[in-house]
């Protein structure tokens, strides 16, 4: 039994950093074999990056053009035309995959996995053996709102009600942290703090940190994952 080559050097980069948008996501590929036109790439994004059931792709170093799709839930087939064939090992060429949207979080996104290399007949003829890539989306997308107050009297306990639109997609359990300004008071325990959403309402837990002068709300029963603009 023959042992395939490894790949051992993809890069994966989005255009834009902000949690939820839609960005282009530029692929790079260091071959330690020489590719041909018509050989074929193939990638699996993560489950929290959305990804195009019919993907549009673009080239962008050393290759003529590139032609994708998506075989199956996330998993992404490029076949490949090089500006000059065979494209020797070492040189590296990119291309860009356009909408795609970020993941929802700011945190590390899971593995780009299932990484591999085929001919123009679909033999396998590389495996990738390298740090599995990802990405991280450095900036959080911007809240949009508005806030009541049931009374204005100066000093007086009141309710406040945040009214927020959702920028991006939010996991099921996903968490609120709310900061209050030096000149309104927020005592240690809350008596009533709540999530409305679909005009259903949700009992939650508060924790009030008056050193950082945040509030943050979770739990209670909110655990249904949330799109974007609810």
């Amino acid at each position: 039994m023959k042992t395939l080559p490894s790949l051992t050097n993809v890069r994966v980069e989005s255009t834009d950093t902000i949690n939820g948008n839609g960005a282009n996501y530029i692929i790079t590929v260091n071959p330690s074999i020489a590719m041909y036109s018509g050989d074929i790439f193939y990638i699996t994004f993560p489950a929290e990056i959305g990804l195009s059931g019919s993907p549009s792709c673009s080239a962008v170093s050393l290759l003529r053009s590139v032609s994708c799709s998506s075989p199956s839930s996330k998993k992404l087939k490029v076949q490949l035309t090089f500006s000059s064939s065979p494209n020797a090992a070492g040189n590296e060429f990119k291309f860009s995959v356009s909408g795609v949207t970020n993941a929802p979080s700011t945190e590390t996104s899971s593995a780009f996995t299932d990484i591999s290399a085929s001919d123009s007949n679909d033999n396998p003829i590389a495996l990738y053996s390298g740090t599995a890539p990802t990405v991280k989306n450095l900036s959080p997308a911007p809240a949009s709102g508005s806030l009541t107050q049931n009374d204005l009297t100066v000093s007086r306990a009141t309710i406040y009600t945040i009214t927020y639109t959702t920028k991006n997609d939010m996991k099921s359990g996903a968490s609120f942290l709310i900061s209050y300004p030096t000149n309104v008071g927020v005592p240690s325990t809350l008596v009533d703090c709540g999530v409305t959403y679909n005009n259903v309402a949700y009992s939650m837990t508060c924790t009030v940190n008056a050193a950082s002068r945040t509030i943050k709300m979770t739990g209670g029963g909110l655990n249904v994952p949330t799109s974007a603009g609810r």
